[in-house]
């Protein structure tokens, strides 16, 4: 799905039928709106102080009574117009709000595609539909925009749930059907004390899509571990599917999860790894030198010195029987072939670990040439581990650490 309106245009110029679609710009639109809430007497101004605000909140605590700006704790409520007109003279500065029933025994009976049916109590609140700058709070812009805007399904998080009474009440008043709801419930993760907790912008980079960019990985890769937590059936459907990606597949909102997901960074590098390793090797040289010229350029001017090299780098073993698949984020594009290129294996070789002192050439060469005389690469890898070991031990080697330590 691509952006095809909006604020898109030259200067943030307005591109699409249901314009302006930046807020500031459809404050006469909200005030149209408003205009009839007032007309019907279930708006009002409100000039509450919050000093005001405070100190019901406070006897509302000690009272031991419901919270909340209702009835006759919202002291505008039932001001007569001429009290109202008299304090517009005196200060042209007011929110409006929202004229509730105030009932708590009332209840709300909704259909949630995702959840399902919900019963909760009816909202009673008097809350702010428009704040003291004149524009809206996203309650009245939400019945507005989305409204004219020709929107038939709101997705959103599921702290937002409980506003669905006030904004069914809110679409009631202004005589419109509203859209469905789709409440996606959050991702979770684990916290350094070991508790699961909703996955927060502010503290984790996992919640910002450019920190996986960064760390190496696909896009696809991505997409295909976000549609296991959208959708349980993915997986399965994926694997017996190995050709297609996932814009081959239908998503139907109401199969996805009701509870919250934990994020599993473990199945996200395996479902990526297997993304990388399905991919021909021309398509993972080209991915890798686009992520390369954005983040490693250096990196990015070595695989263009010699691409068939590269490629052949890249290759090894890759969609054979021994695949090691060593291949799990971009990243490892840059360790595992940094050291083929020659300027680049110089550098290595300082770092090269020291063997110990009786490993000299001499007593390693009659092992290396019988080893290349035996080596054969249609073994399994652990067979010629184990025929490695076997060689190394007739040339006084140690198979193990128990042997080397005697």
């Amino acid at each position: 799905m691509e952006i095809d309106e909006g604020p898109l245009g030259a200067n943030n110029a307005d591109i699409g039928n249901y314009g302006p679609y930046i807020q500031s710009h459809r404050k006469s639109i909200y005030q149209v709106f408003v205009k009839t809430l007032i007309e019907q007497g279930v708006a009002y101004p409100c000039w509450m102080s919050e000093t005001e605000l405070e100190e019901i909140r406070t006897q509302q605590t000690t009272l031991k009574v419901t919270p909340g700006i209702y009835g006759n704790y919202s002291l505008w409520r039932n001001k007569t117009p001429e009290e109202i007109m008299q304090k517009l003279q005196e200060d042209p500065n007011f929110v409006l709000r929202f004229r509730s029933h105030g009932d708590f025994s009332q209840r709300c009976l909704f259909d949630d595609v995702i959840k399902g049916k919900i019963n909760m109590i009816d909202n009673y609140n008097d809350i702010v539909l428009i704040k003291s700058d004149g524009l809206p709070t996203y309650h009245l812009a939400h019945i507005a925009d989305d409204h004219l805007m020709r929107t038939s399904h709101v997705i959103r998080g599921d702290e937002w749930l409980t506003s669905v009474p006030l904004h069914i009440q809110l679409f009631k008043a202004f005589n419109l059907p509203h859209p469905q709801y789709c409440h996606v419930a959050p991702l979770l993760k684990i916290d350094e004390e070991g508790n699961k907790r909703k996955l927060s912008k502010r503290k984790d980079p996992e919640a910002d899509v450019a920190y996986f960019f960064e760390s190496g990985y696909a896009p696809e890769g991505i997409m295909d571990y976000l549609l296991t937590i959208i959708d349980p059936a993915y997986e399965e459907r994926q694997k017996a599917n190995p050709d297609k990606n996932y814009l081959d597949f239908e998503v139907k909102i109401e199969h996805m999860n009701t509870s919250g997901a934990l994020f599993d960074f473990v199945k996200l590098q395996s479902m990526n790894n297997a993304y990388l390793s399905k991919i021909s090797t021309d398509e993972l040289y080209s991915q890798s030198l686009i992520r390369a010229k954005k983040y490693r350029p250096y990196l990015a001017d070595l695989m263009q010195s010699d691409v068939d090299y590269t490629k052949a780098a890249l290759n090894i073993e890759r969609h054979t029987e021994k695949d090691p698949k060593r291949f799990t984020t971009f990243q490892d594009v840059e360790s595992q072939i940094l050291f083929f290129y020659d300027e680049e294996w110089e550098k290595l070789l300082p770092t090269k670990p020291t063997l110990p002192e009786m490993c000299t050439a001499d007593s390693m060469k009659p092992f290396i040439d019988e080893y290349k005389q035996q080596l054969n690469l249609d073994m399994s890898l652990e067979d010629r581990f184990t025929q490695l070991k076997e060689v190394g031990k007739r040339h006084g080697f140690a198979s193990n650490n128990a042997e080397f330590k005697e």
